[in-house]
């Protein structure tokens, strides 16, 4: 795939790498070393415009995952603030855009405990 990567800055100055054609195995390394040189300057932020991008593999994947974390090991961030389709289906496999998981089912309350204690001795003494 042919990989093409455009810098430049929001107002603000934040570096923000458009990505175009495609991300494969083979030009990943590609995307990994232009996201961390324009990392290395503080405030360590960095966006990435992917509209343009037609296509992504696992290995494209694996990369952005790898940017972010280390990225943020450094107190830095890594957005993505624009897509298309195609990216869009892409980012819904990136760990750092899913929903968080349900919150945990509520312990049950005293009354509900008394209740489940009551009726679990009436049981027992019908048995008997």
């Amino acid at each position: 795939m042919h990989l093409e990567l455009r810098n430049l800055s929001d107002p603000s100055g934040v570096p923000t790498i458009a990505v175009s054609g495609g991300v494969d195995h083979q030009n990943a390394a590609n995307l990994y070393e232009a996201v961390r040189k324009a990392a290395r300057r503080p405030p360590h932020r960095v966006k990435l415009d992917l509209s343009p991008l037609e296509a992504i593999d696992s290995a494209g994947i694996a990369t952005l995952v790898t940017l972010r974390r280390e990225i943020e090991a450094r107190g830095g961030s890594l957005e993505i603030v624009e897509m298309n389709e195609q990216s869009a289906r892409m980012a819904a496999m990136l760990p750092w855009r899913r929903e968080a998981p349900p919150p945990p089912p509520a312990s049950p309350s005293f009354l509900e405990r008394i209740g489940e204690g009551s009726i679990s001795l009436a049981t027992a003494l019908l048995e008997v």
